[in-house]
Order: structure tokens, then sequence, then C-alpha cells
């Protein structure tokens, strides 16, 4: 009887050493999905720039044609 209860005891520490436990993967998961939500969050904040500065640019190239004509 003590042979495998000792037998359990070493299948479970092995067991705790190959697979982390939940709580560690989910921290990893959650690390990983923040990570993938930050990088979402500065593709967007890039596209909002780049389209504001192009938009600017149009509207400076409108104005000196505008002035170029009534000048």
């Amino acid at each position: 009887m003590k042979m495998k209860t000792d037998l359990r005891q070493d299948v479970a520490f092995y067991e705790q050493m190959i697979f982390p436990q939940n709580a560690e993967v989910e921290n990893r998961y959650a690390d990983i999905r923040e990570a993938e939500q930050l990088i979402k969050c500065m593709r967007m904040r890039m596209k909002h720039t780049r389209l504001t500065v192009i938009m600017h640019i149009m509207l400076i190239l409108v104005f000196a044609r505008i002035i170029t004509a009534t000048g």
C-alpha cells in the first residue's frame, strides 16, 4: 500500500514539474492578450496620426492653391 501512495506522490510531483499550474498558464495568456491589445491600439493610433498628417498637408495645399489663384 505504501508503495502505491509513494508512486502517486511521485507522479503528482513530476506532473507539477512538467505542466505548470493553471493560474500560471492563465497569467501568461493574459500577458499575451494584453500585449496584443496594446499593439492593436498602437496600430490604430499610427493610422490615425498618418491620416491627420495627410489631411493637414491636403489643407495646406488647398489654401496655397486658393492664395495663388486670388493673389
